[in-house]
């Protein structure tokens, strides 16, 4: 039976999670204060760093290296322009890299590949598509799928990745060895794809 083991309290609102490969660090983003908490699961001990002034409007993803080395937040209007941008933190001393992004098609997550690129899927009701960023610089590239929007990834083996679209009902599927898309879904009424995971072992 499940039971409560301990609550952090971080006097803030989280809308993202991620937990360190070994266990050990729990990392919580609240978007609108740009702020992302690095906990001690154990002791419940935690350290703050803010990314960006806050903004009560802005939206914020999390992803972490598969070794646990790396943090990945991306923000919603957090340059002064209120362009969205990205953050590479080293998790040993916290230091980071910043890229400024473009401002459309809106930006709607952020997932780290198996091959080590980040997927950040856009949309705006008629084009975006994914746009692929090298997570050690930061920088673009590949924009695959741009004439289809996307509003979120999930992670698949053998470097695929799905795009799941709430507006249109579709998943498509994406490799990022060679990119480009493999198959899409026929749109569905009787479903709206918003988020998912994949499960090891399936086909």
């Amino acid at each position: 039976a499940l039971a409560l083991a301990r609550t952090y309290d971080l006097r803030a609102t989280p809308n993202a999670l991620a937990l360190a490969p070994d266990g050990a660090t729990l990392l919580a983003l609240a978007a609108s204060q740009a702020r992302v908490w690095s906990i001690d699961v154990r002791s419940g001990a935690s350290t703050a760093q803010t990314l960006a002034q806050p903004d009560m409007a802005r939206s914020g993803w999390l992803a972490i290296s598969r070794d646990g080395a790396k943090v990945y937040v991306a923000l919603t209007r957090a340059a002064p322009d209120a362009r969205p941008m990205i953050w590479r933190i080293a998790s040993s001393d916290r230091s980071s890299i910043a890229a400024t992004l473009d401002a459309l098609p809106p930006l709607w997550d952020l997932e780290l590949l198996a091959n080590g690129l980040l997927a950040l899927p856009r949309g705006n009701g008629a084009s975006g598509g994914i746009e692929l960023l090298a997570s050690d610089t930061l920088s673009t590239t590949a924009r695959i799928d741009s004439s289809n929007d996307q509003h979120h990834v999930v992670v698949g083996p053998g470097g695929s990745f799905f795009g799941l679209n709430f507006a249109h009902n579709t998943i498509t599927r994406y490799s990022s060895a060679a990119p480009g898309v493999a198959w899409r879904t026929a749109a569905r009424a009787d479903w709206q794809p918003w988020d998912g995971v994949f499960v090891p072992g399936s086909p």
